[in-house]
């Protein structure tokens, strides 16, 4: 299981192009949607943490627009803060950011700073990445520091790096049943 947690504080969450391409870079595959992924985007401003669980995403397609509906709920539910998990769609998930800990357990954090990831890591089994300079000041650089490009990029172009990445060192993800294409 690979878990990205996005912890932004600038990103609106009416940018929906910025969550579009965020969510094509976690999920998509040229065949069919990574099941075996859970991104998490923690939007400080808002005090929300947005979950979207790969092995029960349904309906969604890689065209912004398609993605809209999605995010349009999504926007709905969090400017009105929860106060417990709200499931708006299949496989999203919207709740208060104090119930995720991002700083327990073993995680990497995604940092110009850290080792090449393909010298760091170890293990396949439940990896955790954090992506974003205010996971440091958050948790106070208690992550191990990895790498995935030498030149700073957007934070969906990470992502689809980072994935390329453990698809190379831990082997080609599983895909969901709901492929975009079906068999003829």
């Amino acid at each position: 299981m690979r878990e990205f947690i996005l912890v932004t504080g600038e990103a609106t969450l009416a940018d929906e192009p910025f969550f579009s391409r965020l969510l094509n870079a976690a999920f998509f595959l040229s065949h069919g949607i990574r099941k075996d992924v859970i991104l998490r985007v923690l939007i400080q401003d808002c005090g929300v943490l947005i979950s979207f669980v790969g092995d029960k995403l349904k309906h969604l397609h890689i065209d912004e627009q398609s993605m809209a509906g999605v995010l349009r709920k999504v926007e709905r539910t969090a400017l009105l803060p929860p106060r417990r998990p709200v499931s708006v769609h299949y496989g999203v998930i919207v709740e208060p950011s104090a119930r995720l800990n991002i700083c327990g357990g073993r995680y990497y954090l995604v940092s110009r700073r850290g080792r090449w990831l393909h010298d760091v890591l170890k293990r396949c089994e439940n990896l955790r990445f954090v992506i974003g300079e205010e996971a440091r000041v958050r948790c106070g650089g208690s992550a191990q520091n990895v790498k995935v490009t030498v030149f700073p990029k957007p934070v969906d172009t990470t992502l689809a790096i980072l994935n390329i990445e453990l698809d190379r060192i831990c082997g080609m993800p599983s895909v969901s049943s709901n492929a975009l294409f079906p068999r003829l």
